[in-house]
């Protein structure tokens, strides 16, 4: 099992992917992130039990209808009408052991926990789990100290909620400006039908099978035991796709022009950039001697005695002297290394790479496409052919000057990102548990009545 810093280092590497990687809104990602805020909102029956968030995306049957169903797009309700006293308190425990009722219950307990608030958009621990969930399991943490590393891995989750969050709310505000709410709520309509499409094809297929589930109403239930639903990834889907556009239209990826320009998304890279960069790393440029071989083996422990051994290796090498049998031939069916079903082949080599010291001396200073003498090491006896052979050398900058472009434009771009995100932040009015966490943010107990 993995401790908590290098499960956080692996969440803190998928958001950083997440954020980067360049996907249009018809592409889709399937992400685990920022579920609905509908339980805040009390959606309950007339008994007090939640309702099934999901079940407006399918029919009763649990079939997916003909033309998927938008889910309406919201603003979000101001910190003041936001409630918890409804959908998230638990029925009494069942004298007979804890009903999926009471389970149920305690997950949407848990995952009303209000975590942050974005501009006027709420951000739960439900929100925030099935990003942490799924990497306590992926790391073998047992089911009874998940309660323990959650507190720690959900603040990491959570700056990628709001970053999210403050990305889609940007995207919007720069498309629709200061236009009234209904040309607001019209350019909406014209985003969520191609969001709500993607998802259908790309997300729900895939949680389908990592949920082993049969039916949407199968799998909304199983959603919902984790504290979230599928109307809640199909919201979550929505900020991740808005999330991205807006990096896009500010940081465009190379290959292509900006909407509304045609200015090359590409950064014109130097031929001063590209020594400076080459000479800064030169040792990268340095490649090692490497070579192409091929072997037969007897290896001491298949045999009684090392004398026993070397007679087979001796009579296995006039077999090849005599032509007998061709080397590749000979090595499948006789040879006793670890690539004899490849012939005894082995791909390029590099030099002081090989556990035994004498095959490597060999490989590097015998003659090309002829039989060793017999070497023997620690394992056996060897017979071996040096296929092709390349010196050390480094590569000049003739043959790298594209890798290196690659990599400045790339660099420059992920530079240009960061500022981008701490621009957005900066403009963004949140309120966090952790405001030590997002500069700029505030407490969120400033809001606390």
């Amino acid at each position: 099992m993995q401790g908590t810093s290098s499960i956080l280092k692996n969440m803190q590497a998928i958001s950083w992917r997440r954020l980067t990687r360049n996907i249009a809104i018809a592409g889709g990602i399937a992400s685990f992130s920022q579920p609905s805020i509908l339980w805040a909102q009390g959606r309950v029956d007339a008994d007090g039990v939640p309702m099934a968030i999901g079940a407006d995306l399918y029919g009763p049957n649990g079939a997916f209808p003909s033309t998927p169903t938008p889910v309406p797009t919201q603003q979000g309700p101001r910190f003041a009408d936001v409630r918890f006293d409804t959908a998230i308190t638990a029925p009494p425990a069942n004298s007979n052991g804890p009903s999926s009722t009471n389970v149920l219950a305690e997950q949407i307990y848990a995952s009303g926990r209000l975590l942050a608030m974005v501009g006027d958009e709420p951000i739960l621990e439900g929100d925030v789990r099935p990003m942490v969930d799924p990497m306590l399991h992926k790391n073998g943490v047992p089911r009874n100290q998940w309660d323990s590393y959650r507190e720690r891995l959900l603040r990491p989750a959570l700056v990628e909620q709001i970053t999210n969050k403050c990305l889609a709310q940007k995207f919007m505000k720069d498309m629709v400006g200061t236009k009234p709410p209904k040309e607001y709520a019209e350019a909406k309509k014209k985003i969520d039908p191609r969001i709500s499409q993607s998802f259908y094809e790309k997300v729900i297929p895939k949680l389908m099978t990592d949920y082993n589930a049969t039916t949407p109403i199968e799998l909304d239930q199983k959603l919902r035991e984790s504290g979230t639903s599928l109307t809640a990834q199909q919201l979550s889907f929505r900020d991740s796709i808005l999330a991205q556009q807006a990096i896009e239209k500010a940081v465009p990826s190379p290959g292509g022009s900006r909407r509304g320009g045609n200015e090359n998304r590409k950064k014109n890279v130097t031929l001063h950039e590209l020594r400076d960069y080459y000479d800064a790393h030169l040792s990268e440029w340095n490649r090692p001697a490497r070579a192409r071989w091929r072997q037969i083996s007897v290896r001491f422990k298949n045999h009684p005695s090392k004398q026993a051994a070397r007679e087979k290796l001796s009579n296995l090498g006039n077999e090849l002297v005599f032509g007998a049998a061709p080397f590749e031939a000979l090595a499948k069916k006789k040879s006793e290394g670890f690539t004899a079903d490849e012939g005894g082949v082995h791909d390029w080599t590099t030099q002081g790479s090989l556990r035994s010291t004498q095959l490597d001396q060999n490989i590097f200073s015998l003659p090309l496409r002829r039989l060793s003498d017999i070497i023997e090491d620690e394992e056996g006896y060897h017979i071996i052919e040096i296929l092709e052979r390349e010196n050390a050398r480094t590569v000049p900058l003739e043959e790298v000057q594209e890798e290196i472009r690659d990599r400045i434009q790339s660099d420059s771009r992920s530079t240009a990102i960061k500022e981008y995100l701490q621009k957005v932040k900066g403009e963004a009015h949140v309120w966090t548990l952790w405001p030590e966490d997002v500069p700029g943010s505030h407490p969120l107990s400033e809001l606390t009545p």
